[in-house]
């Protein structure tokens, strides 16, 4: 059995200014000013099975969400996704 195992991980911080001046009353889908930070990480792992070559993918992403006059959301995702293929040697 061979195995290939990576990390990957990633961080993203965003910062919304919007630049119109604010009406009143506030439409639907006006986005107030506000920043959202997003975190995320996966663990991939390949590795050969009974003839086949299988690529399993295992992470997260955590997203909070801060706008002004609204309060703060956070959202968390898991996922587990397995490919199995006949590889490229055949």
């Amino acid at each position: 059995i061979t195995r290939n195992l990576s990390f990957i991980a990633g961080a993203e911080y965003e910062i919304f200014n919007n630049l119109r001046p604010k009406p009143d009353p506030l439409p639907s889908g006006y986005l107030l000013d506000g920043n959202t930070w997003i975190l995320a990480g996966q663990i991939a792992n390949k590795s050969a099975y009974q003839g086949y070559d299988l690529t399993t993918n295992v992470g997260v992403r955590w997203v909070r969400r801060d706008f002004d006059s609204s309060p703060s959301s956070s959202e968390l995702l898991t996922f587990i996704s397995v490919f199995a293929g006949l590889g490229t040697d055949r």
